[in-house]
């Protein structure tokens, strides 16, 4: 997870690896994931530390992200009536307009294996994951059920200070 897999995620989905701001990444602080989660917060405790439930940026690498990689970072706050962390991944998708026009979950983690990297001239995927996207179109009903089957609240807050991402170690 760096500059080079969010600029080639980036060209993939926009079509254009300039980092023009409309990429959020959504995904729970270490505070966030152990207040929502008391499965986390007690395997935390335990010797894997909650890995097999999911696992962000090393704190190492964190450190050395640069501010413009931080700043696409927004914290996972689940609504009021939902206080668990979720374990697929999620990508919505929003028009100029903010609108929903589509979402894509599935397994695939944040990682060049998983979306693919450019090397040379080909696109190099190294691991497969399985997902389901579904777009909203005009479908009113659709896009309402969709935006409140999401686990975070909207709209995403950017992370703040000393927020960190959860990591499972």
């Amino acid at each position: 997870f760096d500059d080079r897999f969010l600029k080639c995620f980036r060209e993939s989905i926009f079509g254009s690896p300039i980092d023009d701001g409309r990429l959020s990444i959504v995904w729970p602080t270490a505070d966030v994931a152990m207040r929502m989660s008391r499965r986390l917060a007690v395997r935390a405790m335990t010797e894997d530390q909650g890995t097999a439930q999911m696992t962000g940026p090393h704190p190492d690498i964190w450190a050395k992200f640069k501010p413009q990689l931080k700043a696409r970072f927004c914290r996972h706050e689940p609504p009021p009536d939902r206080r668990t962390l979720h374990h697929s991944k999620i990508l919505c998708l929003y028009d100029e307009q903010d609108t929903l026009i589509g979402v894509l979950g599935g397994s695939h983690n944040c990682s060049g294996a998983a979306w693919g990297v450019s090397e040379q001239d080909a696109s190099v995927v190294m691991s497969f994951e399985a997902g389901v996207l579904i777009f909203c179109d005009k479908d009113q009903q659709r896009r309402v059920a969709l935006e409140a089957m999401l686990p975070w609240s909207r709209p995403v807050q950017p992370y703040q200070g000393d927020d960190v991402p959860w990591h499972g170690d």
